[in-house]
């Protein structure tokens, strides 16, 4: 509640948010973004923050796919601009276009929009430029992702103990001690 009666100075603070060193902090901020700033309070600067935050932690990234998906159900014309430009790191972009397709908040025919503006293609080009690192890295993360980030589950999946999984992961960048 304390957030909603200061909305007009709150940008300022999470954009310091944005900056930390702290995954959490920044998916914090990201989804105050989300909550207050989609829909009479929106501005394509506030999206561009966040499409500009470079980070390889696993949340931190899914966070930034979640405000994009949810930015296209409620700001379709400005987010599918942005989008169409390639404005976010691919791995991003694409789980973007992953859970809007998926969303009941998006109409059909933005759906097939999406669809037929073939946004998606990027992803066939960078899996014939991956070095095998970059695919085991990203096997894992979708792999975490469908476990919804539970490792023992995640181990199971990937038929290593949780361990290996956790070397992996900060090997990776996934996790950090």
């Amino acid at each position: 509640k304390i957030f909603k009666k200061h909305l007009d100075i709150l940008p300022e603070q999470l954009n310091k948010w944005l900056n930390s060193s702290h995954p959490y902090t920044i998916r914090f901020a990201i989804k105050m973004y989300m909550t207050y700033f989609l829909e009479e309070r929106f501005k394509t600067s506030y999206m561009t923050k966040i499409a500009e935050i470079q980070s390889d932690e696993y949340y931190v990234n899914m966070m930034i796919a979640w405000y994009f998906a949810t930015a296209l159900a409620k700001q379709y014309d400005e987010v599918i601009e942005f989008l169409e430009n390639n404005k976010l790191p691919l791995w991003v972009h694409n789980k973007t276009i992953q859970k809007a397709i998926e969303s009941y908040r998006i109409k059909e025919e933005q759906k097939e929009e999406i669809k037929e503006a073939h946004l998606l293609k990027e992803q066939q080009e960078a899996a014939q430029q991956m070095t095998l690192d970059e695919m085991k890295r990203k096997h894992v993360m979708d792999i975490l992702e469908q476990c919804k980030g539970n490792l023992r589950e995640a181990a199971k999946r990937l038929d290593i103990n949780r361990q290996t999984l956790y070397n992996q992961l900060k090997k990776y960048g996934i996790l950090h001690e």
